[in-house]
């Protein structure tokens, strides 16, 4: 009779710690607000001709591609109307995948593969400063949005994998 008491104790524990951890699950393919903000942001997207970054045609299977890239950490900015990329002492446009990155100027926060960042954020994803030679390579493929003249800026930052962290989704809430 002891036997099966202490049998008891144990597999009623497993149940119950088994219980707590069946409980509902997030569900991730909705927006992610990273770093310290606890309520999710509503994200506006900029609606115009003229873009505020420089954009270049992108595909999922690009993800996959073997190419050795550099991770960097790029603070966001918003300066008179105009977003760049602080790579260190570098001021940067930004030059990002097409449709996995929108602005949205009413909350001025930039949506990147569905995580939403916010003026002052930092964003960890693989990329990095294109020399001049490469932003001219760019420029005769052909940019699929070109960032307003006045915004403009020396330096190029190319983004071109996930944020640290994040799963791919096919498309932006």
């Amino acid at each position: 009779m002891m036997t099966i008491k202490m049998m008891l104790i144990p597999l009623a524990m497993l149940l119950t710690a088994c219980q707590s951890t069946s409980l509902s699950q997030p569900d991730l393919s909705q927006t992610i607000k990273v770093e310290q903000h606890s309520e999710p942001l509503i994200h506006y997207r900029t609606s115009g001709i003229e873009s505020l970054f420089y954009t270049y045609p992108f595909e999922f299977s690009d993800l996959d591609k073997s190419d050795v890239m550099d991770e960097v950490n790029v603070r966001l900015a918003y300066e008179e109307g105009c977003v760049y990329l602080y790579y260190g002492p570098y001021k940067t446009i930004p030059f990002l995948p097409q449709g996995q990155a929108s602005w949205d100027d009413k909350n001025k926060t930039l949506k990147y593969f569905n995580v939403v960042y916010e003026v002052g954020d930092i964003i960890e994803s693989g990329g990095y400063k294109l020399r001049p030679s490469d932003r001219e390579r760019y420029a005769k493929e052909g940019f699929a949005n070109q960032a307003s003249s006045r915004c403009d800026v020396k330096e190029m930052m190319m983004l071109s994998r996930l944020p640290r962290g994040q799963a791919a989704r096919k498309s932006l809430s």
